[in-house]
């Protein structure tokens, strides 16, 4: 199983984050090519029933540049917690995968993920836009 140890800090103060980043220290990681940028766009999944909430797991899809990357995080000791991932382009084919790499098997079992649209009024091969339920958790916005 592959750990993660994430602390996140927030500062709220935009001057204390401009001190922050002009300490000697930081410059010279910045400098050193420590740091890259990474355009990242995020979706989190869930089942109809909530089984990803309720497990406090969060299973997502993000694109980073030009790569695909579907994660499974689920609950751990302390800031750790498990974490398997594996390239993909949509959260289902991905399952078989992230079991295999040994997250909980018992994500094959739950429901699928998907969503159930009225098929009155469409046609055939048509592209309709779908809006996620969002909500607020302990571990963030799902």
């Amino acid at each position: 199983m592959a750990t993660e140890l994430e602390i996140k800090y927030a500062v709220g103060d935009l001057q204390l984050l401009d001190c922050m980043l002009c300490d000697p220290m930081i410059r010279e990681k910045m400098h050193t090519g420590a740091f890259r940028n990474i355009r990242m766009e995020t979706t989190y999944y869930d089942t109809q029933d909530g089984a990803f909430s309720a497990r406090k797991w969060t299973y997502r899809l993000r694109r980073e540049n030009e790569r695909s990357v579907i994660t499974l995080k689920t609950p751990g000791e302390g800031y750790a917690r498990g974490e398997w991932e594996c390239e993909g382009k949509t959260p289902e084919e991905a399952i078989g995968t992230l079991v295999q790499k040994g997250a909980p098997e018992e994500l094959v079992e739950l429901q699928e993920i998907e969503a159930n649209l009225p098929a009155e009024g469409r046609q055939p091969g048509e592209v309709v836009p779908v809006t996620l339920q969002a909500r607020v958790t302990d571990i963030g916005t799902l």
